[in-house]
């Protein structure tokens, strides 16, 4: 809903729809999350949130965001909240990540709360504040490279295992 900023760059609408409906389906049949970078984005957008819409820009003294090739490599470290899921999840206070956005979070969106950031402030990963569902948003791509990356996998079996649960549960109803 904001004026686009003059290095926002492309804007797809399809996509910002479907990541709605998504979000719609998820949040009202209180599914397990995992929003991943413009996922994160999506969901604290539709939560109310706000979004940097270029961090090169607005953010002065800002660390390189968009790493490039290649795409799994780490390239910054984040500080992590201790006791959110992320932090347990990481085994320690802190995680190397890769990074390819311009974008970021700005001010959160409704029952999100922050759990990561980078060395420059920028929020990397979020955590639903209620509802006893297991949702997270993270902003780097535990997609890829995940083969190699401890921190990853464990994200990843953590979802699965919240969405059989969820599942287990649906069909006891």
């Amino acid at each position: 809903g904001r004026e686009p900023h003059a290095k926002l760059g492309s804007v797809h609408p399809l996509r910002d729809e479907t990541e709605v409906l998504v979000l719609e389906a998820a949040e009202g049949r209180g599914l397990p999350l995992l929003a991943i970078c413009y996922g994160m984005q999506a969901w604290n957008v539709w939560r109310g949130g706000t979004l940097i819409q270029d961090i090169a820009s607005e953010l002065p003294g800002a660390i390189k965001h968009e790493q490039g090739a290649p795409r799994d490599r780490h390239s910054h470290r984040l500080s992590l909240q201790e006791g959110s899921l992320v932090e347990s999840l990481a085994g320690g206070g802190s995680l190397l990540v890769n990074s390819h956005h311009h974008q970021a979070l700005e001010l959160l969106g409704q029952g999100l709360r922050a759990t990561a950031w980078t060395a420059d402030g920028l929020v990397e990963a979020v955590e639903e504040t209620g509802g006893g569902r297991w949702a997270v948003g993270v902003q780097w791509h535990p997609e890829l490279g995940w083969e190699r990356d401890d921190f990853s996998r464990a994200l990843f079996e953590a979802f699965v295992a919240a969405a059989r649960e969820n599942s287990a549960a649906g069909r006891e109803d």
